[in-house]
């Protein structure tokens, strides 16, 4: 007889070009994973590499052996994501544990299982949902951008301003250490950091680019060069 489980779904990944080796990876999800949940939460873990970067799916057991369930909250996740790249980091695995939108990107990663079926040529419903408000909205002509559009546009450009604001601290430190190695490693990291702050993408919605490309094959040519060099706009203003 098979009982059921209640479980929960757990991903750790970061990019390919990070990690030395799968088996560093590996051993620091291990790790991790141990450190957090042996003793009192089962799990199985397993380590995929069908989405392009390497990732360790996740499964575990809900209620604990003391009775307890888990109901981890978005601050929780993110100091588990603080603490796994800590231990990734003592492995030769240089990551920080950054959310999306500082690093630009806007709304939520890929689930793997809408990713699969992308691969294989099928639409998710969830995209033709979006697809048909697209095209709802550019035939009502309601070209009127959405308050949360409003809140990640905003969110970048505080995210970027705090990245030159520490390149900035970075450049004085430079040059009151001016002539030593010191001095050279500070100098390096303002200049890494405001490389990465004019570099970094600007956070968006994914109706936008659909919304701009919509407006363009109904020949709506001027809204869809509008919402093109908005999305520009903010780059060219820090």
């Amino acid at each position: 007889m098979i009982i059921p489980v209640a479980v929960i779904p757990y991903t750790l990944s970061f990019q390919r070009r990070r990690v030395l080796s799968l088996n560093m990876f590996n051993g620091a999800a291990r790790e991790f994973l141990a450190k957090e949940f042996q003793g009192n939460h089962p799990y199985v873990f397993a380590l995929h590499e069908d989405t392009g970067k390497p990732h360790v799916n996740v499964s575990i057991k809900m209620k604990g052996e003391d009775g307890k369930k888990l109901d981890p909250r978005k601050a929780d996740l993110d100091c588990m994501r603080k603490r796994f790249a800590e231990i990734c980091r003592t492995k030769g695995i240089k990551v920080e544990a950054s959310r999306r939108y500082e690093r630009g990107l806007g709304g939520k990663s890929t689930k793997s299982e809408l990713y699969q079926m992308k691969r294989r040529g099928k639409k998710p419903d969830v995209d033709g949902q979006l697809e048909d408000r697209v095209k709802e909205e550019v035939t009502k002509k309601d070209f009127n951008q959405k308050p949360w559009e409003n809140m990640m546009k905003n969110r970048n450009e505080v995210v970027r301003r705090r990245y030159i604001e520490a390149a900035g601290k970075a450049a004085q430190a430079a040059n009151k250490n001016s002539g030593n190695q010191q001095g050279k490693a500070f100098e390096a990291i303002a200049k890494s950091l405001n490389t990465y702050a004019k570099n970094m993408p600007i956070e968006t919605s994914r109706d936008i680019p659909l919304k701009a490309n919509e407006s363009k094959n109904k020949g709506l040519i001027n809204e869809a060069k509008r919402m093109t060099e908005n999305q520009q706009k903010l780059t060219m203003t820090i």
